[in-house]
């Protein structure tokens, strides 16, 4: 059997200085507390990790960063997409030189694609390069484009590098469809969601789960690997509560980067602003200006931080 993702996955924020260049030693560090906390895989940089508003030399810095401090102890998945279909595959290659596990790329957007473009890109990337890789769907985001059951049947069937989705349409219905035709063809196929909760995921296939909140109390939103007795799934309850009481107490789904990098403060991992300037200001969100039940809401979830906690 080839890699399996599966369990509660991190992403880690991207640390800037207050310069806003990119602070690798900062991210090694984040990285490594999330593989001592308990991830079960890292992938970096998803678009809340800023992936957007790096150059493709700062993202092949970052991702050699990433994967040396790992240094094999979980699966690193290098996030790789990108506008230009060229830098996508670039990126690609340059993961599997530098001993990634696996790639993980997003559905083409800004254009409208047709089902028929989608799986193209996907064959043009999957066939680039030797390595595992995961394709990410995310209709809400993208204006309605998305991997359908039958798309995914024709991906799985043309390329057997196919490891599995991250499935962030957060629609059951379109997880469930997914996971039958997936599973079917493919019985180790990972379907993993693309938001915290990894319990509502299980009976429908899912084995895994990426996560925000990770970004903020790691070692409270870890599992580590894919419950299936009651007893297992009883266990997950908490951590999932624990999820939801970061994503509430830090706004994660409101302003994406602009809310992970401040909320790291208060357990004093401070990733200083993000780069969009949308919502520079509000990155700017330091735990002193955050709502004292905000910040007590966060500091509860991490009571294991590598260093100690600043006061709530």
């Amino acid at each position: 059997m080839g890699l399996v993702l599966k369990g509660v996955m991190q992403a880690p924020v991207t640390p800037l200085h207050d310069d806003f260049s990119l602070d690798l030693p900062t991210l090694e560090k984040v990285t490594d507390f999330h593989v001592r906390t308990g991830a079960t895989g890292i992938t970096w940089p998803y678009h809340k990790s800023e992936s957007l508003n790096m150059t493709i030399a700062e993202r092949k810095a970052g991702a050699e960063a990433v994967i040396r401090t790992v240094n094999k102890r979980v699966p690193v998945a290098i996030h790789v997409s990108s506008l230009a279909v060229r830098d996508t595959i670039e990126l690609a290659r340059h993961a599997q030189e530098h001993g990634a596990d696996c790639v993980v790329a997003i559905t083409p957007y800004f254009w409208d694609p047709t089902p028929q473009s989608i799986f193209d890109f996907f064959v043009r990337l999957g066939t680039s390069i030797d390595l595992p890789f995961m394709a990410y769907n995310s209709p809400g985001y993208l204006s309605g484009v998305e991997i359908t059951s039958d798309l995914l049947a024709r991906m799985i069937e043309r390329l057997p590098n196919l490891i599995g989705v991250k499935e962030a349409s957060f629609n059951s219905e379109k997880f469930l469809e997914l996971s039958r035709r997936a599973l079917a063809m493919k019985p180790d196929f990972s379907l993993i969601a693309g938001v915290e909760y990894l319990l509502p995921s299980i009976p429908l296939g899912g084995r895994g789960s990426y996560s925000s909140a990770g970004a903020i109390c790691p070692n409270r939103s870890t599992t580590p690997s894919t419950p299936k007795s009651g007893e297992q799934l009883d266990q997950i309850a908490p951590i999932d509560a624990a999820a939801s009481m970061a994503i509430t107490a830090s706004g994660i789904f409101g302003r994406k980067p602009a809310t992970r990098s401040p909320a790291t403060t208060p357990m004093a991992r401070k990733a200083a602003a993000t780069r969009a300037t949308s919502v520079r200001s509000a990155s700017r969100l330091s735990s002193r200006r955050m709502p004292r039940s905000s910040r007590a809401m966060i500091a509860a979830s991490a009571t294991r931080a590598h260093v100690p906690r600043q006061p709530a």
